[in-house]
């Protein structure tokens, strides 16, 4: 509990020194905000009267697996958005606390970029295309980070019809530059993955009083390497509630489930608040 508490106390003075700046640097793509938050300001600007706001976001994300022996690793994100007309770009900055059959450990986890371009964009209906960047910035001898860069260029939909919500993307994962896998490499914990991936993501919401929502979707990873072990079909499940608070606040609460495999994780769950601005 001393390692919990201490990473979620430094991922707290991280996100509240964010909450005034001058200018932000951000976080998206396609694991992190593909479907927005009920609120009015999202409310207004999905409606194609204005550009999306800005956010800032911290994130506690709690996840057990079973990969060598069971184990858990809890996930302290702060993250930051930055929208224009025609682009969004943004961050993930994410501290670690893990327990392993290794033992415990924690540090910072592999920071992720992203930008993407608003190809189209109509009152209800945007599309985009981008790309998410993850550097090796984590401790790959710990198993918190993998030791390479990794790109995810991907397409990401977005379609508003009254009260519902829905968001669909397509994305392509290529690990780059030179890494082993080999038996004597170590094991990767947080975020396991092959050099290379097809995902796809659906998403759904119903939002009612303009401030409550209640979200579903289903994510799809599928293993292309021809030389890949294990299994190569990932199917996973989430449910997630949000709720407004005014204008520039919301929470977020969720929980993600493996439909197929559960070589990389049995569950995650997790808690979000956002501030718009």
């Amino acid at each position: 509990m001393y390692y919990f508490s201490k990473i979620f106390a430094i991922a707290v003075v991280v996100f509240t020194a964010l909450l005034n700046p001058t200018t932000a640097s951000a976080s998206c793509g396609m694991g992190v905000c593909p479907l927005p938050v009920a609120g009015g300001l999202n409310e207004r600007a999905l409606a194609g009267t204005g550009v999306l706001p800005s956010q800032l976001g911290l994130e506690t994300r709690y996840a057990s697996f079973d990969i060598g022996g069971k184990g858990s690793y809890l996930q302290n994100s702060v993250t930051a958005v930055i929208e224009h007309r025609y682009f969004r770009a943004g961050g993930i900055l994410p501290l670690i606390y893990l327990s392993g059959p290794a033992g415990e450990t924690w540090g910072l986890g592999n920071t992720t970029l992203f930008g993407e371009v608003y190809v189209f964009t109509r009152p209800g209906t945007r599309f985009s295309v981008g790309s998410q960047l993850e550097t090796p910035t984590g401790n790959h001898d710990k198993g918190l980070g993998a030791d390479h860069f990794m790109a995810i260029p991907y397409m990401n939909l977005w379609q508003q019809t009254g009260d519902w919500r829905f968001a669909a993307q397509l994305g392509f994962q290529q690990t780059l530059g030179h890494h082993s896998h080999g038996v004597a490499s170590p094991v990767l914990y947080v975020n396991p993955h092959t050099d290379t991936e097809l995902m796809a993501r659906l998403m759904g919401g119903y939002t009612w009083y303009s401030r409550y929502s209640a979200e579903a979707g289903a994510l799809w990873r599928q293993v292309l390497g021809h030389d890949a072990q294990g299994d190569k079909t990932f199917v996973d499940f989430a449910l997630a509630f949000r709720t407004a608070l005014g204008d520039s606040l919301a929470l977020r609460a969720g929980v993600d489930v493996p439909l197929t495999s559960r070589a990389r994780h049995l569950y995650q769950m997790y808690l979000s608040c956002f501030y718009y601005f």
